[in-house]
């Protein structure tokens, strides 16, 4: 139908659901695939009115709730009786009662809103209802970001859990000394639809080495359902990733990365700009362990550009290091490779940088695109390779060149990668008004 190749235009779905009944049933399907409850999100209504409407309108048509297919909700909690408390500990049992009218979430996301979210202060029904929504078997993709003092364990034993992001997560102190089997399966007399069981397929991971030992170590229990051994897809952040995390990932990248085919190194986040320039964190190089990878088919590396000007944080020699290392003994069967260097401001309230005068310094730098050319233009060490892609990210900063002359830095590039041309591509995310 006509409705479905708009589905993501809201003005185009309520303009559709007036021609006729039939148009109007399918119009609404859409607009209710995607529920947000956040505090974040840019709406005439605060999340505490919003979730009452959607209770009305769940109340009047209630077949609008197996079109629910994403759930987010996002707040933030307080335990100070002088700061007013946040919207899920003002109203729980409105979403409470959400929770229990949406049953085919297939999708479900929780995380901080202004401020952070402590799990442990909010109300113990709702912590109840979420986390039996939770593991209801309906529920494939799970994303936890800033949520602090959740009980991690619990999610060893999800039925059907195939992805699952944990973005500045902390566990509970109950997680040590807990231990399997938990009862996490959701009541008996909730409808869900039935859904075949399926193994973790992707893991985005930015967050403490404490989560990341709870999860291996309770992987090896019999009782545990979520196997993080057979994974396809992992991104990890890099800003989380310190000393902790390289002990930590000498056991999970043999035993977790025998599979994956696609691998991010995200930022995971941006530091304090009161970090800069002497507190600049390290970035790590065991994050470039691709000699892990067996069957790696899909690599995206991207890098803020404050690492780029200083040479004992710059990673990108590490980096062709990695792919030099690993085809000294064998080809490496990467298909895909891209290299993202976000020129993002880290400060946003301060006044846009202008980086016109790096950009085109980068570009002429031969130790850069030269060495690259030279590694991964060798046939017999990446003899899949067929899409090399340079993203330069432009956003929230200032760039004064003109469009031609971005072609001109666009072509510097490209002449200093004789060996991969016809593959390489290079993309600029450029400012919509010069300044």
């Amino acid at each position: 139908m006509v409705i479905d190749q708009v589905q993501h235009d809201l003005a185009s779905l309520k303009t559709f659901g007036l021609i006729s009944p039939q148009w109007c049933q399918r119009s609404r399907e859409h607009l209710f695939k995607n529920i947000d409850l956040s505090e974040l999100l840019i709406h005439p209504l605060e999340p505490i009115a919003r979730c009452k409407q959607l209770l009305e309108i769940l109340g009047v048509k209630s077949q609008l709730c197996r079109s629910v297919q994403r759930l987010t909700i996002a707040g933030s909690t307080t335990d100070d009786d002088r700061d007013a408390p946040g919207w899920l500990q003002v109203c729980p049992d409105d979403v409470i009662r959400v929770l229990s009218l949406l049953t085919d979430v297939r999708e479900f996301s929780l995380g901080q809103g202004l401020d952070h979210l402590d799990w442990s202060s909010l109300p113990l029904p709702l912590q109840v209802a979420i986390h039996s929504f939770m593991f209801r078997p309906n529920v494939v993709g799970l994303s936890l970001s800033g949520v602090c003092r959740m009980e991690i364990i619990p999610l060893l034993q999800h039925p059907s859990l195939r992805q699952l992001r944990l973005h500045i997560v902390s566990p509970s102190s109950a997680d040590d000394d807990a231990f399997l089997p938990l009862n996490v399966r959701p009541e008996n007399d909730c409808e869900v639809s039935s859904i075949s069981s399926a193994p973790l397929q992707k893991l985005c991971f930015t967050a403490s080495c404490d989560i990341m030992e709870l999860l291996l170590a309770g992987m090896k229990d019999p009782q545990a359902t979520l196997n993080l051994a057979q994974i396809t897809e992992l991104e990890v952040g890099s800003l989380y990733f310190d000393e902790g995390m390289e002990d930590v990932w000498e056991k999970f990248y043999p035993e977790c990365c025998q599979n994956v085919e696609r691998y991010v190194v995200s930022p995971g986040g941006a530091p304090p700009p009161s970090y800069f320039p002497d507190d600049i964190p390290n970035f790590h190089i065991p994050l470039f362990a691709f000699d892990c990878f067996p069957k790696l088919k899909h690599l995206r590396v991207m890098l803020p550009s404050y690492y780029i000007p200083y040479a004992e944080h710059d990673p990108i020699p590490y980096l062709f290091d990695a792919f030099d290392i690993v085809t000294s003994s064998k080809p490496m069967p990467l298909e895909t490779f891209d290299l993202e260097i976000d020129f993002k401001d880290i400060d946003k309230d301060a006044e846009p940088v202008d980086i016109t005068e790096t950009i085109v310094e980068i570009a002429k730098r031969e130790e850069i695109w030269g060495r690259m050319d030279e590694l991964l233009g060798r046939r017999d060490a990446f003899p899949h390779l067929t899409t090399v892609s340079l993203h330069i990210t432009l956003t929230f900063c200032k760039f004064t060149e003109s469009d031609e002359e971005w072609d001109a830095i666009e072509n510097t590039i490209l002449a200093l990668m004789p060996n991969l041309q016809g593959k390489v591509f290079v993309w600029g995310y450029m400012p919509i008004t010069h300044q």
